[in-house]
C-alpha cells in the first residue's frame, strides 16, 4: 500500500466521523430547540393568564404613589411657607 493512500484514506475516514458528529450535534440542537419553542409557549400562556391581575395591581400602585406625590407637594409647600 502506497503511503499516499494511506493518508488519504485517514483524511476520508476523519472527514466521514466529523460528519457524523456533526450531524448528531445538530439534531441535538434541533430537539434543544425545540423543546425550549415548547416550554417557551407554556410561559406564555400563562403569562397572558396572570396579566390582567398584574396590570390592575401596577395601575393600583400607580394611583397611591400618585396619590402621595400630591401629599408630598402639600407638605412641602407648608414647610417653605
Amino acid at each position: 500500500m502506497d503511503l499516499n493512500t494511506f493518508f488519504l484514506g485517514v483524511i476520508a475516514f476523519c472527514a466521514v466521523v466529523i460528519t457524523v458528529f456533526l450531524i448528531v450535534f445538530l439534531l441535538g440542537i434541533l430537539r434543544v430547540l425545540s423543546s425550549t419553542n415548547e416550554k417557551l409557549a407554556v410561559v406564555t400562556f400563562e403569562l397572558s393568564q396572570i396579566l390582567p391581575s398584574l396590570r390592575k395591581s401596577v395601575k393600583n400602585i400607580e394611583s397611591v404613589t400618585s396619590l402621595l406625590g400630591i401629599f408630598n407637594l402639600f407638605s412641602s409647600k407648608s414647610k417653605k411657607e
